[in-house]
């Protein structure tokens, strides 16, 4: 007579009763490395108990061991590339980033698959990663390029340390690979004097006003942040009072968020209150909102003559954006960057290393320009530290103004504007005394 054993099923596991009540057997339901389940079946494990209740938990352990195995052998097969792949979409998905910084991430993950993909985690040694780092170098990716994916795939493998997956990050073995340091002669490129200022104003005073060049006035005169001046609406503006209310910035996203910091969100005055009616930016100010209102019918009347339902009228409020674009929309970070190194540029307070004459795929004739040298936006707060200061207002208003967490910020955006000067000075007296001596 065939002896009859008794079957149950629960989840994933097959527990079959050899002795009831005291005698059992365990098959589990495989997974395969993506955690997918597969019709195959483990290995039967005998499992002694008291009972059925007793050898399900047996079960339920075997169970774990498997899974853990196959995590195991995974992580020893997984390859850099694929391990930064799953981490920087992960994060994504999470929502541990914002959209701005996977975007700015995206680079250096093509980096690391490209060049390191296919070396796997368990394999990563500080060796493999110097020589990968020195192919980024004979392709030409910079010294900076290269410093930013060295700290990003630093970032990675700290998790995967964390995780268990490799016993140690072999990143800290790599020394030396840091962005290159500013240095002084490039500083002083970068600045922007109280002649440049002056200049500045007579050029944009006399130039027609557009949201752009509004911007690069109120950067100048006030000493606000890109991002912050890219994010002033009418209602942040008192013309009255010749104030303005600092608490938004424009990310590259084109949306308004909070500031970083806390000593970010301040009232910046432009001028006194009894100052109001001789101050230029006020005037300046006046004369483009009356301008802007202008801009806007007239985009509404091109929208009107193209019959384009889908796309929204300019209304023009208080919550018009200040440097509004031709769109009468929030300014791009990027299209204002492009538009205001070129300014530079023709009007030098700059140069290009090359510019060259191309023909894109619609058949126009276009320019690409590289190799930008001159000041920044932010270049326009270091002069707004320097002239103030310089002309003896007080350090911790100042800093107030700029919005610096702390004075010694503020301080030493001025000290190293005084460097500069005293170099200046040492190589005119150098330039003195070689012109009355004779070398020896």
């Amino acid at each position: 007579m065939t002896k009859k054993y008794r079957e149950y099923h629960e989840g994933r596991i097959r527990l079959k009763e050899l002795e009831r009540g005291k005698r059992y057997s365990a098959r589990v339901r495989m997974k395969d490395k993506t955690g997918k389940l597969t019709s195959t079946y483990s290995k039967a494990r005998r499992c002694d108990a008291h009972g059925k209740s007793d050898a399900m938990k047996l079960a339920l352990a075997y169970q774990d061991e498997l899974d853990n195995a196959t995590v195991t052998q995974t992580n020893i097969d997984v390859t850099i590339g694929t391990y930064a792949r799953d981490w920087h979409e992960s994060r994504a998905a999470q929502g541990k980033v914002s959209t701005l910084t996977t975007k700015r991430d995206e680079t250096e993950i093509r980096r690391i698959e490209k060049y390191l993909g296919d070396i796997r985690l368990r394999d990563t040694t500080a060796d493999a990663l110097d020589h990968a780092y020195t192919k980024m170098a004979t392709d030409g990716i910079s010294q900076s390029g290269r410093a930013k994916t060295h700290g990003k795939l630093k970032q990675i493998l700290d998790q995967a340390v964390a995780s268990g997956i490799i016993p140690r990050n072999p990143c800290h073995g790599i020394k030396g690979m840091t962005r290159p340091k500013v240095t002084a002669a490039k500083r002083d490129e970068q600045r922007v004097d109280q002649d440049d200022l002056v200049r500045l104003f007579d050029i944009l005073q006399k130039e027609p006003q557009d949201g752009k060049t509004v911007a690069l006035w109120l950067g100048a005169a006030t000493g606000m942040r890109r991002g912050e001046v890219l994010a002033l609406s009418w209602q942040e503006i008192d013309l009255n009072e010749g104030i303005i209310d600092v608490k938004w910035q424009l990310g590259k996203e084109c949306i308004r968020k909070a500031p970083k910091t806390e000593g970010s969100v301040r009232i910046v005055r432009i001028c006194d209150t009894s100052e109001v009616a001789q101050d230029p930016t006020i005037a300046y100010l006046k004369a483009w909102r009356e301008r802007q209102k202008t801009v806007f019918k007239a985009y509404n009347a091109k929208l009107d003559k193209m019959a384009d339902a889908e796309t929204k009228r300019a209304v023009w409020g208080l919550e018009t954006p200040v440097c509004s674009n031709a769109r009468c929309s929030w300014q791009g970070v990027d299209n204002f960057g492009r538009w205001r190194r070129n300014w530079y540029v023709k009007h030098d307070f700059g140069y290009y290393e090359h510019e060259e004459e191309y023909t894109d795929a619609a058949g126009i004739k276009r320019i690409r320009r590289t190799g930008y040298h001159g000041p920044n936006f932010h270049s326009l707060r270091h002069t707004q530290a320097t002239v103030l200061i310089g002309s003896g207002a007080d350090v911790k208003a100042v800093q107030d103004r700029l919005g610096h967490a702390q004075a010694s910020t503020t301080l030493n955006i001025y000290a190293e504007a005084q460097r500069s000067k005293e170099r200046a000075t040492a190589s005119m007296m150098s330039q003195l005394i070689r012109s009355k001596t004779q070398t020896p």
